[in-house]
């Protein structure tokens, strides 16, 4: 059995430490689909506002001849991924989520899941693919949100806000990487 890591690339990790300390009280995106039984959201892209400008998460589905796996990537802009703003500055059409009352990020955790083929052709290996798939943030009011992979084939992003549908969502995974 082979295995291969698709992991984030060094400069999305360095910008990771940037969000310690920082309030997100608002989370911005193009489009928003809300499932109150899972209690997530999902969209396109989900851009966390910050004073050092938007973090953005956004989800592709990568598939190539011997494997697939999806691959979450990170961005730093001063306009949230996918939004447009008017003459004035202002945002034009966005979706939010306000996550009021906030407090500062205090740990941040980076989860890794797998995707395992599971046919293999004659004289094909079979093959592992781990990559990251979701951030936990860790307030310091001891509140949780998860920014990660949605596993559809639509390139979507989810986030969480509910700690049983993080700790559901999380089961399966293994922590990789970790910012205090």
């Amino acid at each position: 059995m082979k295995t291969i890591e698709k992991y984030l690339s060094h400069p999305e990790l360095e910008l990771i430490p940037q969000l310690l300390g920082e309030h997100v009280y608002m989370i911005y995106c193009k489009g928003l689909s809300v499932n109150i039984n899972l209690n997530l959201f999902e969209s396109t892209a989900f851009s966390l506002s910050t004073k050092k400008g938007f973090f953005n998460f956004e989800t592709h589905w990568r598939d190539f001849d011997d494997f697939e796996y999806y691959q979450i990537e990170l961005s730093q802009s001063d306009t949230p991924k996918e939004i447009k703003r008017s003459v004035e500055a202002h945002l034009l059409d966005p979706s939010s989520i306000n996550i009021t009352p906030s407090s500062a990020i205090i740990k941040i955790e980076l989860f890794e899941d797998k995707d395992e083929e599971e046919w293999n052709s004659e004289g094909r290996e079979l093959i592992t693919v781990k990559y990251d798939s979701s951030f936990l943030f860790t307030q310091q009011d001891e509140r949780q949100f998860l920014v990660g992979i949605s596993e559809t084939i639509a390139d979507l992003t989810l986030f969480i806000r509910d700690k049983q549908a993080i700790i559901d969502h999380l089961s399966p995974m293994n922590k990789r990487l970790e910012w205090k």
